[in-house]
């Protein structure tokens, strides 16, 4: 069901008013619901038009928004419309945002509306359950808290009994999580209501209170200290944070949670009331916050402070509340958070049973199982974005400590993390030595966290680069790799355009034990965070200086291992230099994975110390570059790779189709691959076992990463392994969901691989048309007569440029010959005419 291109989505708009049991707070109550519902529709080609709908229901008195100025605001969207979501679904998520920002700040539940029917609309389109287009992984379920009925006058002990009623009955549901609402003239029953419970429900019930703002300033302190003794397990929003107390001020141990005072608010100012160490928690209400995608952010921004998020409903109607449940299965696929007060409020009606059937299974909130009046697509089959899956995913690791050693070390200290020809270095060892440098550099200034403490490092394939790579990482400040053999030129450029804070050149000399104790303290790390600043020629061949985040090198990992899959015995070979993106990644790819990397025997690569290495330390997969494979067939006629060997990944450069057969016929198992550094190493490789219909190129792209050929056979690439921008360009500012032209031009099999054509700066035009000169040179080393080829274009006054190739004969003094010359030069053209067909050219 595709929509018609070019199409703009059309919204509507219906007023509603909707009776409710009435809610009671310390400042006011309600009893009836006044909204809008809201659908966004787009015409398709050979079906019914797509619809996707929201629901914008401000609260008087909560809400910044009134339910006339949501109708202006909709208004306006139904007048002008939006613009039609792109193709493909990461770009669409995106546009989605870029919806709802053209909406105005004060009116969230509109925000939340546009947000929620895109959502439903592209859920449709693309048969992916809301839940899992926000990041859920259909595998959680989430437990949920129920608020209980309270009203002023009312007899306490008729309240009690109606209190206990409700528990009760949601308790054979399966709920253990209850919260009372305090404040006004609730609060003296409410404390006795909260004992009495306590008592009554027994100790696997938690209790939560919330006072809603409403308790004055300077009587916070008896009344959170009254709750102390009533273990309750939070107390939302007791008085408004933005008129609370200074950050210094004693109080009760009761743990706190922000709410209300969040709405309208800015990120910093959230950031700064979630730094109180009795901040517990915070409640995420999208219909407040500005939609569900906003919530996750604040989420983030609360887990990386050790705060817990949990979300509640607003007594709205069924797709609101589906919305709410889609953004609470997201948010604890994420990480930990707090039972959802998202049990189903008597406004529902009969809704609200068959929201319970179809959501949720004792007491738990799990993926919707059909039928059920959710968000449309709620039950159909799920293909969530493969780009914000791996984002997800890559955060996710992040924040479990996925890049950090010391984390490595205490879940597996016994285990091999580096190998060398002298010893095996388990993940305790190196910890430890990696702590005592992460000690060294701080105290030569590299303070921890600081995206401008920058280390430059000549790395070298040994434990001493190892161990300080891994500190650097530790400590959260950019690694800038100075390769060894850069020009002094070329060095002094780098250093310059980077300014580090420290530059340590080979051989280094660091500290191997000692000072771990004073180890600095790990600062909060985001996952956008540079971790490495590594030189390249970018799309124009001119050095620049390429910024890639923590985000960058989890995604990179994780999408490679998704590919090759993580043997449990698993030891990766660095055979390239820790300076290119390729050997960086071996060191982050073993890490996050918690497998072992072996260093290489020396710093240049030997075809005698590699082969004997690959046996003696049992290696599984190791990255080369077609040279160093020429190298070994060619020295070693008769080698066969070991059957410990699972993978050579062979990349940053084009492998001939001759070595490429070479290499099979003896049984190596070569997985090409085509990568950037500005795409954290690669975009797409080979899959193992893998059978393609279409022979050559490097295979498909990995998961999770983008990879389309555009106009002019332009390769572009887009997702979460993508580099932040080049430094003092556009580090920062670059985002991974837009295509990246990386320069490079190929075009895609049926099988989505991806053959590479070469760079565009290496294009020969002639007589008007296009030749690449790697497309020509991968026919002419195809020919059993020679072994290598180098294709380039020369200047010429009629053609503009004759296209010109040196070719190294297979056999030595086949050119003395007359005859093998003549049959040389013979084979040439003809296998020229062919790759330049149908186009007579000029050779």
């Amino acid at each position: 069901m595709l929509p018609m291109p070019g199409r703009r989505l059309d919204v509507r708009r219906t007023a509603f008013e909707r009776p409710i049991a009435e809610v009671r707070t310390g400042a006011r109550a309600w009893g009836v619901r006044r909204g809008w519902s809201v659908w966004v529709s787009v015409s398709t080609r050979d079906a019914p038009p797509l619809v996707g709908w929201g629901e914008a229901c401000p609260l008087p008195g909560y809400s910044p928004d009134t339910f006339e100025g949501a109708g202006e605001a909709l208004e306006a969207l139904c007048r002008e419309g939006l613009p039609a979501l792109s193709p493909d679904p990461g770009e669409a998520l995106a546009q989605v945002d870029s919806c709802v920002a053209r909406v105005p700040v004060s009116a969230p539940s509109v925000r939340f509306a546009v947000e929620t029917a895109l959502l439903d609309l592209l859920s449709r389109r693309e048969g992916v359950a809301v839940h899992r287009l926000l990041g859920a992984d259909g595998r959680r379920r989430v437990a949920l808290s129920a608020l209980l009925p309270r009203g002023p006058g009312r007899d306490p002990r008729a309240e009690l009994r109606a209190a206990l009623e409700e528990a009760r009955a949601r308790m054979d549901d399966g709920v253990r999580t209850f919260k009372v609402k305090l404040g006004g003239g609730l609060d003296d029953a409410g404390y006795d209501l909260l004992d009495a419970l306590r008592d009554a429900l027994g100790p696997g019930v938690r209790l939560r209170a919330d006072a809603n703002g409403t308790w004055p300033r300077g009587g916070h302190t008896p009344r959170l200290a009254r709750l102390a003794g009533a273990e309750v397990e939070l107390v939302e929003e007791p008085v408004p944070f933005r008129a609370l107390w200074e950050p210094d001020e004693r109080l009760p141990p009761v743990a706190l949670a922000l709410d209300e005072s969040m709405v309208g608010v800015p990120d910093p100012q959230v950031a700064r009331w979630l730094e109180r160490p009795d901040v517990r928690a915070i409640v995420l209400k999208p219909a407040v916050l500005g939609g569900a995608r906003r919530c996750l952010s604040l989420a983030a921004l609360a887990r990386a402070r050790g705060v817990l998020p949990t979300v509640s409903h607003l007594f709205g109607g069924p797709v609101a509340w589906a919305a709410e449940a889609a953004l609470a299965l997201a948010l604890d696929a994420d990480g930990p958070s707090l039972a959802a007060g998202l049990w189903p409020h008597a406004g529902l009606g009969a809704a609200g049973d068959d929201l319970c059937a179809a959501w949720i299974e004792r007491g738990r909130l799990r993926p919707p199982q059909p039928p059920g009046p959710t968000l449309a697509a709620s039950a159909l089959p799920v293909r969530a974005s493969p780009s914000e899956r791996l984002h997800r995913e890559a955060v996710a690791a992040l924040d479990a400590g996925a890049l950090s050693l010391q984390a490595a070390a205490r879940d597996h200290p016994d285990r091999p993390a580096l190998v060398t020809r002298e010893r095996v270095h388990t993940y305790a060892d190196l910890a430890a030595r990696s702590a005592a440098v992460a000690r060294w550099l701080a105290d030569r200034g590299v303070v921890p966290g600081s995206a401008d403490a920058r280390v430059a490092v000549v790395p070298t394939r040994t434990v001493e680069t190892a161990a300080l790579v891994y500190a650097i990482i530790e400590l959260g400040v950019p690694f800038v790799a100075v390769h060894p053999r850069l020009t002094p030129r070329e060095r002094a450029a780098l250093i310059a355009a980077t300014r580090p804070t420290l530059v340590l050149d080979a051989p280094i000399q660091l500290p191997e034990r000692g000072g771990a104790d004073r180890a600095p303290a790990p600062a909060p790390i985001a996952p956008e965070a540079p971790l490495a600043i590594l030189s390249t020629s970018g799309t124009s061949g001119t050095p620049k200086a390429a910024v890639l985040s923590r985000r960058a090198f989890a995604a990179s990992a994780l999408a490679s291992a998704a590919n090759l899959g993580v043997a449990p015995d698993e030891r990766w070979l660095l055979a390239i230099p820790p300076a290119h993106v390729g050997g960086l990644s071996v060191l982050t790819r073993m890490l996050i994975a918690r497998r072992t990397v072996v260093l290489g025997d020396s710093e240049r690569f030997e075809v005698a110390a590699f082969t004997e290495q690959l046996v003696r330390d049992r290696v599984t997969l190791c990255s080369l570059v077609p040279t160093m494979l020429h190298q070994v067939l060619r020295e070693r006629p008769d080698w066969r790779p070991p059957a410990t060997l699972r993978g050579i990944l062979l990349g940053g450069a084009a492998a001939s189709a001759g070595l490429l057969e070479a290499a099979r016929r003896r049984d190596v198992p070569v997985l090409t691959t085509y990568g950037l550094t500005e795409a954290c190493s690669q975009v797409a490789t080979e899959r193992p076992g893998a059978e393609r219909a279409t022979p050559g190129g490097v295979g498909p792209a990995l998961a999770g990463v983008g990879l389309r050929v555009a106009g002019d056979d332009a390769i572009e690439v887009s997702g979460p392994t993508l580099f932040s921008g080049y430094l003092d360009d556009d580090a920062g500012d670059r985002d991974w969901r837009a295509w990246w032209p990386t320069g490079d031009h190929g075009w895609l099999d049926a099988d989505g691989g991806l053959h590479l054509l070469g760079r565009r700066t290496d294009l020969i035009v002639t007589g008007g048309e296009n030749v690449y000169p790697a497309a020509v040179e991968r026919v002419l080393e195809a020919l059993a007569p020679v072994r290598a080829a180098c294709v380039f274009g020369v200047p010429d006054p009629e053609w503009g440029a004759l296209v010109v190739a040196a070719i190294v004969p297979a056999a030595d003094g086949a050119l003395s010959d007359p005859r093998e010359a003549a049959s040389l030069r013979a084979a040439v053209g003809r296998a020229v005419t062919e790759a330049l067909a149908p186009h007579a050219r000029p050779r």
